[in-house]
């Protein structure tokens, strides 16, 4: 809670602290199992190689482990897994000169901290400076593990529910009139299932000590709106206001497949976090189509135009470069539109072109850090449902199998409705059921960090994040990702601030 709160006062001098906090482990025995020189930074499993298709090759690894001591070697002892996965040279190319550090905040994977990492960013009007805490070790293997462990689950499959949703609101538009309903009984169930699990992520964040900012933030109401609308949709009914919302809400949630692969957000994510800086440019082309507006319905004078007329007549003059007949035009409302095709066509226009350019080229640059805001944020989301829904029902094996038999079940159903020509009256009770199933099988894990509790005074319960990175990097990022963050004149006698290790 203290670190959470620095984060968000000071993430400078957070950044000095968790520098301090994290150092080199102590070696039970150096003689017999020293730290490794090299590490193998290859994938362990056919997991880790799918995520190198996605995300290409690890830069660091990390282990959440209750130890803090690297202990001697000794199958016959017990040795867990994760001491094998650092010095194992089984595992093949590339090997590398390795840095290892264990952070000593215990438990610092949870919804407190990654929640003061997003409200330290500034969210949406995030810029380097803000976003520079991403680029620290301790906090890219803190989004890493928790990232890869879970928080993943729920976010992947809700791109398969907008992947399916989107199918059954294309064949139920191209039967017209004998849809089938389909879509709108699988669409308001999730609506249903997605505003509960949104309520049990609110009562936790407020349990863990949350700020109620967050809760009524932008990017929540948005989690809001997107599961109320489509609940509207069976009262609404097909081509409504609240039909057609829905449809872009779906198309929209595809864009979350990003979250997986870093390569996919390199390219989208710079294109959807341009709009916070093209409000300025916004907002003087509206002032400037306002004003032209008015003055086109005052030279046509009160006795013909409306200002309906008038504003569609205007939309055409201006965006699309339409001018009106100089034979039957009078001459001031000629001159008017030459002189506003002329101001948006070369200046309206071609600033909006600069700031997509300029927004887009620095966007570009951030684009691991702000994958890192996202996933961070998801994780704070996981974390803190997490703290309320029950995650150790099943094992994840068992968690799988469910989640299988309830997606086969749900289509089944679906299916019957299909060949029948019309859906069941239970259909939308029964595939809530199924997606209810499917998203809590994702919270399953009896040995996950956030299932294993963490008591305070216990230290038996803490958890210490381990951090393996390649020693040609440094123990900062390299450079060659980001460009550091050059000090700007104000700060130049401003102190440092410093840490030292305990």
């Amino acid at each position: 809670d203290e670190l959470a709160k620095l984060i968000r006062e000071c993430p400078e001098a957070a950044v000095a602290l968790l520098r301090g906090v994290t150092v080199k482990p102590k070696c039970e025995n150096p003689g017999l199992h020293p730290f490794p020189a090299r590490v193998s930074f290859a994938p362990r499993n056919g997991w880790e190689r799918c995520r190198r298709m996605l995300n290409g090759n690890l830069s660091l690894r990390s282990y959440y482990k209750q130890e803090s001591v690297w202990k001697t070697c000794s199958s016959a002892c017990g040795e867990d897994d994760w001491h094998e996965q650092i010095y194992g040279r089984s595992y093949g190319k590339p090997f590398l000169d390795a840095i290892i550090r264990v952070c000593f905040v215990p438990n610092i994977i949870c919804a407190n901290f990654f929640g003061a990492l997003v409200e330290a960013s500034l969210g949406a009007a995030a810029d380097e400076r803000s976003l520079a805490i991403f680029r620290e070790p301790v906090v890219r293997a803190a989004i890493h593990h928790a990232w890869w462990h879970g928080a993943w689950r729920p976010d992947v499959l809700h791109v398969g529910f907008s992947v399916w949703g989107l199918l059954l609101l294309i064949y139920d538009s191209a039967l017209g009139s004998e849809s089938t309903s389909l879509s709108i009984d699988f669409i308001s169930a999730l609506g249903l299932v997605d505003f509960l699990f949104g309520l049990t992520r609110v009562v936790g964040w407020l349990r863990l000590g949350g700020a109620i900012s967050v809760v009524v933030s932008k990017d929540s109401s948005w989690d809001f709106i997107r599961c109320v609308v489509p609940m509207l949709l069976p009262v609404c009914g097909r081509k409504s206001p609240v039909h057609i919302a829905v449809v872009f809400i779906y198309w929209w949630q595809l864009l979350g497949f990003f979250t997986v692969s870093e390569f996919v957000a390199g390219s989208i994510l710079p294109i959807t976090r341009i709009a916070h800086g093209l409000l300025p440019a916004w907002v003087v082309t509206v002032v400037g189509f306002c004003a032209f507006t008015h003055a086109f319905h005052t030279v046509e004078g009160e006795n013909s135009a409306s200002w309906k007329g008038t504003l569609l007549t205007s939309f055409s003059t201006l965006f699309t470069e339409h001018l009106p007949n100089p034979g039957e035009t009078p001459g001031t409302e000629l001159a008017l539109s030459y002189v506003s095709v002329m101001m948006f066509s070369v200046f309206f226009l071609n600033i909006i072109i600069g700031v997509v350019s300029e927004q887009y080229e620095m966007q570009k640059k951030l684009a691991r850090s702000s994958l890192r805001l996202v996933r961070a944020t998801k994780c704070r989301n996981f974390l803190a449902s997490a703290s309320v829904l029950p995650c150790r029902l099943l094992s994840k094996t068992a968690a799988f199998w469910v989640a299988a038999f309830a997606c086969v079940f749900a289509i089944s159903v679906q299916a019957v409705g299909l060949v029948n020509g019309t859906a069941a009256p239970w259909t939308r009770a029964v595939l809530a059921v199924s997606q209810f199933l499917m998203i809590l099988a994702t919270y399953q894990n009896p040995t996950g960090h956030w299932s294993a509790g963490f008591n305070k005074k216990r230290p038996d319960t803490w958890h210490y994040l381990w951090i393996v990175l390649p020693h040609s990097t440094g123990w900062d990022e390299d450079m060659d990702e980001e460009d550091p963050i050059e000090p700007q004149d104000d700060d130049a006698q401003t102190p440092q601030v410093t840490a030292f290790g305990w």
